[in-house]
């Protein structure tokens, strides 16, 4: 009985989120905008429901877009704008008359896009891991592996910049990867973790992490290999309590500070 009434009040909740961001109306989203209150974006936080309302060629062309070099990056942001604007109005159509006056397009890139969008939030990571790349390469060095816990704290050397650097677009890595699931994000950890080795993960990131890999690139990954290596750190139980925190994103967050809104 108890687990029903828990489920039914998932359920509730969830209908509550979306049906409170539906509600906002035209005139309300203008108003707010008007007097610079970006809260109302937050209404519109499930960034997810909006991503997959991308098709099959428009993600393609969005995940091309997020993989461009800092010399062309200000029109990668404006073709993954494009297509995060177009998939928001999929979901909100009401809110098109909205989206025809300047200042709402530009709240929409500047106050939300920024916080919530897969597309920018990976371009701006690949941005600062790219200068920190260009800058070691310059001064003929190689920055040493970086270490990343659960507390998502900055576990390197201060003093370091480049490190700094570099552990900001990895920790936007985590965030979209195991917090988001956003498969793409996944595998990029995955190379520079599994193939790269310029991370290092606790044995709960990386486990969450094998978790999040997208299924079609397991017999890249020596799975096995991987799996053993977090059995020596996680036993059966600690691996099932982590595995059942993806299915509730506020329990995943007071685990893995990354993940806190």
């Amino acid at each position: 009985m108890q687990r029903i009434l828990s489920a039914f009040l998932i359920l509730f909740l969830s209908i509550f989120s979306v049906q409170a961001a539906e509600v906002v109306s035209v005139e309300e989203l203008i108003e707010a905008i008007e007097r610079e209150d970006d809260q109302i974006w937050n209404r519109f936080g499930d960034f997810h429901k909006i991503h997959q309302k991308l098709n099959w060629l428009e993600n393609k062309q969005y995940e091309e877009a997020q993989a461009a070099d800092l010399l062309i990056k200000y029109g990668s942001y404006k073709i993954i704008e494009k297509l995060d604007q177009a998939a928001f109005l999929r979901v909100f159509p009401h809110l098109e008359l909205a989206f025809q006056r300047q200042e709402v397009r530009k709240s929409f890139r500047n106050d939300y896009l920024m916080e919530y969008s897969y597309g920018w939030r990976r371009l701006f990571a690949w941005n600062n891991l790219r200068l920190s790349y260009k800058e070691t390469q310059k001064q003929n060095k190689r920055l040493p592996s970086l270490f990343l816990d659960t507390t998502g704290q900055f576990l390197g050397n201060k003093e370091n910049k480049l490190l700094g650097i570099s552990w900001f677009g990895f920790k936007s890595l985590v965030k979209l990867a195991i917090c988001d699931g956003y498969k793409p994000a996944a595998w990029d950890l995955v190379r520079v973790y599994r193939f790269k080795k310029e991370i290092k993960l606790s044995p709960v990131l990386s486990y969450l992490l094998l978790l999040r890999v997208d299924p079609k690139y397991v017999q890249l990954i020596e799975k096995k290999k991987w799996q053993g290596e977090i059995d020596q750190h996680l036993t059966i139980q600690d691996q099932q309590k982590f595995r059942s925190l993806l299915k509730r994103k506020d329990k995943l967050a007071e685990t893995i500070s990354y993940c806190k809104a």
